[in-house]
């Protein structure tokens, strides 16, 4: 376990001397790291053949071969990722109805999901969005009401009242590699194990999300998406 300073480790002595100590959370970290693992090796796989360019270029027989070849280990990594969709839960976020602090880089308020709507406005760093809605048409789009908006003008809607302290609209929760941009604010305290677990999940099931959502998995795509991979599960 990666115990950290602060963390205590305590051993009941009345238990048998021959029982193994695990500290609560463990458990499922390990079955995270696991499902990291089997992620990494089916994407390794993946490479191995190309990514999704693997079988340009190639001619006559070997180009079958190849092509098909390429198919199956598409097809393990869904297996995969629709396995560990089922029995790996992750981290709820972000969560209906709280308060997130838009974090990394300012946040651009879009009329629509679309990311290409009409631009509303923006939310610098540090302040304030409430979650409204998910969106459906691709990963971690939100609908948010906030108050701290910065309007620009020449963008701002017919339909949004100048005079109201706050508007609502679209942006983006994470990048397109799964990385956050917005913080929980007053986040109750999760046991360090859990939250290693859950991070952890998080990022599993985002690397899922991206590789069906991609239309291009080359090489060096594949690449990435292990390393992210690697990066949380260490």
């Amino acid at each position: 376990s990666n115990l950290t300073g602060g963390n205590v480790l305590a051993v009941d002595q009345l238990r048998s001397s021959v029982a193994v100590a695990q500290v609560p959370g463990e458990e499922g970290l390990q079955e995270a790291q696991k499902a990291a693992q089997r992620l990494q090796a089916a994407l390794a796989t993946l490479e191995a053949q190309g990514g999704s360019e693997g079988a340009k270029g190639s001619k006559g027989s070997h180009a079958l071969d190849t092509s098909t070849d390429l198919v199956s280990e598409v097809s393990e990594v869904s297996k995969v990722c629709g396995d560990l969709e089922v029995h790996l839960p992750a981290l709820d976020y972000p969560r209906l109805g709280d308060q997130y602090e838009v974090h990394v880089r300012p946040a651009l308020i879009r009329r629509f999901e679309h990311v290409e709507s009409d631009l509303l406005g923006e939310v610098r760093v540090g302040k304030s969005v409430t979650i409204i809605k998910h969106g459906t048409e691709s990963p971690g789009r939100v609908q948010i009401y906030t108050e701290d908006a910065l309007v620009m003008p020449g963008y701002i809607s017919d339909e949004i009242n100048e005079v109201s302290p706050g508007i609502s609209g679209w942006i983006s929760s994470t990048t397109y590699n799964g990385s956050r941009l917005l913080i929980q604010r007053d986040l109750k305290e999760t046991p360090v194990l859990e939250a290693a677990r859950l991070e952890l999940a998080s990022v599993v099931l985002g690397t899922c999300e991206w590789f069906r959502l991609s239309d291009s998995r080359s090489s060096s795509s594949l690449r990435r998406a292990k390393q992210r991979l690697t990066a949380a599960a260490s």
